[in-house]
């Protein structure tokens, strides 16, 4: 990665960097520490999140950074009503984040979620035959309000 922001930086080459889940480079992990199983390891204490952290430093050009932070993730300590970007990340890591573009992803439209439906038949996420007709297809849609996530989890039960 060090390689990369150099060769960036010279006019080599252009870098992309995307993470996805940002939030949890800064929480508790689900690995417990050898020495007292009460205690968990930080995320930042690993060395590929360390990396990648460094990834996201305004020390080098040539590239862009796009990130996605989670609502969902296993955030240990966090309360899990928040979901806006700066709630995930919280002050101190959204500044780092300077400067911050939000990019609104609008809900999706009957056609793609209907496309989103059959991708999922197609690949048995879906093994319901009521969800090929037309009333279960709009069914599955009223479910999720047209949200690409709730669509998943609800048609991964159905």
């Amino acid at each position: 990665m060090k390689e990369l922001r150099h060769r960036s930086s010279a006019g080599l080459c252009q870098v992309l960097v995307a993470v996805d889940g940002l939030n949890v480079c800064w929480g508790r992990t689900g690995s417990r520490r050898p020495d007292d199983a009460r205690k968990r390891y930080q995320a930042t204490e690993f060395s590929t999140v360390q990396h990648w952290l460094r990834m996201l430093e305004m020390d080098w050009t040539g590239g862009a950074v796009v990130c996605t932070v989670d609502g969902h993730a296993p955030w240990y300590g966090r309360n899990h009503l928040k979901f806006q970007p700066l709630e995930l990340l919280g002050n101190e890591h959204f500044q780092q984040m300077d400067p911050f573009i939000p990019i609104h992803i609008p809900e999706y439209t009957d056609h793609e979620a209907v496309s989103a439906i059959e991708y999922f038949r197609d690949r048995k996420f879906i093994y319901k035959d009521v969800a090929g007709t037309e009333a279960g297809r709009k069914e599955l849609i009223a479910l999720s309000c047209h949200n690409p996530q709730e669509l998943y989890i609800i048609a991964v039960n159905w």
